[in-house]
């Protein structure tokens, strides 16, 4: 006998348990579930604070980004498993990195299997290494259900089945991630359920479709688990020990409430993992992929700004959420804008301007998106007439020109910026910036002492997450990582040329000197 279930009642007494184990998870994991715990101990399955938050938040369709055994993939294995059981005619497929973790996940889901009582177990019609075929329920009912797990060395594992719950696990280690997905996503059924899982590894296409997820471009809905979530991440800390806190460790401390414990645990991690840390154990998304390019900003610093900058909030956003007004535009200051213009196709780059306050340095308003370029003009347009009539840089690299050219000749805005060069050349300005061997080194090394010496206010989280990303490449120059963006990082340094060249407070003294 069985959790005070006795044998002469056990059928209905049974039953009513499993009908209310069909449709209560919680019930159902904490009170016949078994997990190994990290003492590898045997104990009942209680959620902790990360799968309580997750099993919140899921969806039909989640990508989550995690922490190292934080406890995301056993969730999915119980949810999954409890369908398979209670759900006829279900079929899960777990997939796996690698043939060690194939083993210990399915070894997870067994333990669930074999620890179940007799009202709760449904008859088994195969049972060998990677698959669990359910015949029909502990009363009799036809089940016909199955729960097998493959590794992603195997591409074609998946494709050619009917799929109802589909569990990708550290997804962003396979060796054709791409290929896995979309062989076993065209097998799943209408109403199914999936999960793509993993800690980071570098840029690929988890790291893509999480970016996507986040945009609001993807199916998939984003749920980050960091380090600091999961309560067992702490060492104690002796009666009368003083921990002296770093400056990064004090704004991690207020950003994300840390106790001393967890300070202590991140300090011992980082010694052992150095700078593999952010990856296994990061505090937020962005540093998780960062990658072992050389960055051109200063890491630190830029990590210290995002726990700063969690949680704010642009005080009012327009067209889509493609501007942002972090800043309302005030009478009698002058602004400043500079724009990096793309080709407007919907999986291209990005269009960006930026609005510096002049005097402060301070961002105040951003346009990101993808438009045709005479749509970007009159957006960027309307955004430098709404602040102050700003003076306007545009990219005249690639696309720039078309932009310049509906500004100047169709919009008839007056205030543009005309580049001179650099070298002491008198030779007449051209109309808009030109990004090039000499220039570039200079704007990018000013947007760079800008950043470090805390010249420039920066308020958007995003453009910081472009600095993180921002790095040397192999010939010596500066861009984006692949599979990254620079437009942010261009418009501002574009944007700082500006509030660093143009002086003076008269816009006629502006166009006229721009006419030498």
């Amino acid at each position: 006998m069985q959790k005070g279930i006795s044998e002469g009642g056990m059928k209905e007494e049974g039953r009513e348990e499993w009908e209310r184990c069909k449709n209560d998870f919680l019930h159902f994991a904490e009170e016949w579930l078994w997990i190994v715990n990290r003492q590898r101990k045997l104990q009942t399955f209680v959620l902790n604070p990360v799968q309580r938050m997750y099993h919140r938040e899921k969806t039909r369709f989640d990508i989550v980004l995690k922490a190292r055994k934080v406890g995301v993939s056993t969730y999915k294995g119980a949810e999954f498993f409890q369908d398979t059981i209670f759900v006829p005619n279900t079929n899960t497929t777990v997939i796996a990195h690698d043939l060690d973790t194939t083993i210990e996940l399915f070894e997870r889901v067994k333990l669930f299997f074999e620890r179940l009582p007799d009202f709760l177990r449904p008859k088994v019609k195969r049972n060998n290494r990677r698959e669990l075929v359910f015949m029909e329920t502990p009363f009799g009912e036809a089940l016909n259900s199955r729960y097998v797990v493959g590794t992603a060395g195997n591409y074609e594992f998946g494709r050619g089945k009917d799929i109802d719950n589909l569990h990708l696990s550290e997804y962003a280690f396979y060796p054709r991630p791409e290929r896995i997905k979309m062989g076993a996503m065209q097998a799943l059924r209408e109403g199914g359920k999936i999960c793509i899982e993993s800690t980071a590894n570098g840029f690929n296409d988890f790291r893509d479709e999480w970016e996507r997820a986040k945009r609001g471009e993807s199916r998939f809905r984003p749920h980050f688990f960091p380090w600091h979530a999961d309560e067992t991440y702490r060492i104690g800390v002796f009666e009368g020990e003083k921990l002296e806190l770093t400056d990064e460790e004090a704004a991690l401390r207020e950003a994300y409430s840390l106790s001393p414990e967890q300070i202590k645990w991140l300090r011992e991690r980082r010694k052992e993992l150095g700078g593999k840390f952010p990856q296994e154990f990061p505090g937020n998304d962005t540093e998780a992929f960062l990658s072992s390019g050389r960055p051109v900003f200063d890491a630190e610093k830029l990590k210290r700004m995002l726990v700063e900058l969690e949680g704010k909030s642009p005080v009012e956003v327009r067209d889509s959420r493609q501007l942002k007004i972090w800043k309302r535009p005030v009478r009698g200051r002058e602004y400043v804008a500079g724009a990096d213009c793309a080709e407007g196709l919907a999986e291209g780059d990005y269009d960006c301007c930026v609005v510096l306050d002049k005097k402060s340095w301070e961002e105040v308003a951003e346009l990101h998106g993808r438009w045709p370029t005479h749509v970007f003009a009159e957006k960027c347009r309307d955004l430098c007439r709404e602040y102050n009539e700003a003076v306007l840089a545009v990219e005249r690299n690639n696309h720039g020109h078309s932009v310049l050219n509906t500004l100047q000749h169709q919009l008839g805005y007056p205030y543009l910026y005309r580049y001179r060069g650099y070298g002491g050349s008198r030779s007449r300005r051209v109309l808009g910036w030109d990004t090039n061997s000499q220039s570039k080194p200079i704007m990018i090394g000013d947007l760079e002492a800008a950043i470090r010496e805390g010249l420039l206010l920066v308020n958007d989280e995003e453009f910081v997450r472009e600095c993180l990303t921002y790095v040397y490449n192999d010939r010596g120059g500066t861009g984006a990582q692949p599979g990254c963006h620079d437009d942010r990082v261009i418009a501002r340094a574009i944007a700082l040329v500006l509030a660093k060249e143009v002086e003076g407070t008269c816009k006629a003294m502006f166009l006229r000197r721009t006419r030498e």
